[in-house]
């Protein structure tokens, strides 16, 4: 139970102390400036993801780290290394493609930036075979205060933009020696040519499915700019960013617990997954009302956040929170599919739903954000229904205990998203201020919430306890 605790809490201060930097940040620089690090940060970004996935999935589910352990920090070594030079060469021909000379160097000073985080990413992946979550979240949380309070200090002393690179450095650093300090190196007996040959073949799948995410993740801002405007982009990109700090604040937790537990398991020849259920519930009961409940109140909170310029947004905040709500089981689902070496076929699904989402683009891009949005979403939850029906053939013991989980999440969901929605609407009748109805719809959603907890509670203790099993 404590484990799920400590999960929410890092990964939504976390979220928490992004948002201040991002704050600090735009009193300093302007929104040039900001969007040249930004471009600058895309292919750094994607680079840092790949060290999370194929190798990093491959160590945390192997009997023993010391049959791949070498090969798998040869391998994100490597990767850093090749896709640096390709990120180099990109740096010098960024001027001419975004009509801007300040983008270069920004490139070349984070590209070292991933040879420190592929060794982080692979002590990491050590480190969480232990178990030792709250350790890991602890320390998580930790290197984002460090950089982010370095970052905010080196904007006050007139670094600008540099700020940002610092912070990313800051953080790497902070973390590979946190992660070194806790004394779970391990070293493969010997460096083997074809075990990384192995791992390469089994990540290749991870590889391209990180690719794709990453393209479908950017494209709809791209569609929108181009055939609309930048302030449909923009009003699109604002709502995302607000959804995806709520739902990433559970998405990501649950996805590393699932990963932890059920790797662990494996590792040591058992593949009972039947309880998977208990794990999602574990932390949907937080997760699914805080969406349901920032969906139906988003006509008060998105003017009362950003400002009644972004009114706009809010139809479309209420759309994605309903889509992240419903597809939150996929931090499940997938993972339990990845251990279980079905990448392969996670590849091939989501290309087929990659497809169908570049042709909604295509077909409804003139109608607007919000038509965008209401296409994206039913994409996603369709594909989020076959996910959970394969994994419920595979482990077909699961299905009783995911009927029965439904409920409490159900019960909590509508406390919340009811009380918010009452609260809501009293701070609009009486103009209530930004800081009121935040206030208002806040205690609104945790009474009537708690409510719905305390009548589903031997439920949600059993829940709870799910996220502890080994």
């Amino acid at each position: 139970m404590l484990t799920g605790f400590t999960a929410l809490a890092a990964r939504a201060s976390n979220q928490v102390v992004l948002v201040l930097l991002t704050l600090v940040a735009t009193r300093y620089l302007v929104p040039a400036q900001f969007g040249v690090y930004a471009l600058a940060s895309i292919g750094i970004t994607l680079v840092r993801t790949l060290f999370y996935t194929g190798p990093f999935e491959f160590l945390m589910k192997a009997r023993d780290p010391r049959d791949c352990s070498s090969e798998v920090l040869a391998i994100n070594v490597l990767l850093s290394v090749l896709l640096g030079a390709a990120l180099y060469a990109i740096a010098l021909l960024s001027g001419s493609l975004f009509h801007t000379s300040d983008i270069t160097p920004l490139i070349i000073l984070l590209i070292p930036s991933n040879l420190i985080a592929a060794v982080c990413a692979w002590q990491e992946s050590l480190v969480l075979r232990s178990s030792r979550l709250k350790a890991y979240y602890i320390l998580t949380l930790s290197g984002e205060i460090v950089a982010g309070a370095l970052a905010a200090l080196l904007f006050y002393l007139g670094y600008g933009i540099m700020a940002l690179v610092a912070q990313v450095y800051a953080r790497n650093l902070f973390l590979l020696l946190a992660y070194l300090i806790l004394g779970h190196t391990s070293f493969s007996r010997t460096l083997s040519r074809a075990r990384m040959a192995e791992i390469l073949h089994w990540s290749r799948a991870r590889y391209a499915s990180i690719l794709l995410n990453f393209s479908t993740m950017y494209l709809v801002d791209i569609f929108l700019g181009a055939i609309l405007s930048p302030a449909a982009a923009g009003i699109y990109r604002a709502s995302s960013r607000i959804v995806t700090a709520a739902a990433n604040s559970f998405a990501q937790p649950l996805q590393l617990i699932t990963m932890t537990i059920y790797s662990v398991r494996t590792a040591r020849g058992d593949a009972d997954y039947r309880d998977w259920p208990r794990v999602f519930t574990g932390i949907g009961i937080f997760g699914l009302p805080v969406l349901v409940a920032l969906a139906a109140t988003s006509e008060a909170i998105v003017p009362a956040v950003l400002g009644v310029e972004w009114t706009d947004a809010a139809p479309i905040v209420s759309i994605m929170c309903i889509g992240r709500a419903v597809i939150l089981i996929n931090s499940v689902v997938s993972t339990l599919l990845t251990i279980d070496n079905r990448q392969n076929f996670l590849l091939k699904f989501q290309s087929i739903q990659s497809i169908a989402s570049f042709t909604m683009l295509a077909l409804l891009t003139p109608l607007g954000a919000l038509a965008v949005t209401l296409g994206g979403t039913v994409i996603a939850i369709l594909g989020s229904t076959y996910l959970v029906r394969l994994t419920l053939r595979a482990w077909p013991e699961a299905k009783p205990i995911l009927i029965q989980q439904l409920a409490p999440i159900a019960l909590c969901s509508i406390g919340a998203a009811g009380g918010g929605l009452l609260a809501a609407r009293i701070a609009l009748a009486t103009n209530a201020s930004t800081i009121l109805t935040l206030l208002y719809v806040g205690i609104g959603c945790l009474l009537c919430w708690g409510i719905g907890a305390l009548l589903a509670r031997r439920k949600v203790a059993d829940a709870l306890r799910a996220l502890e099993s080994r």
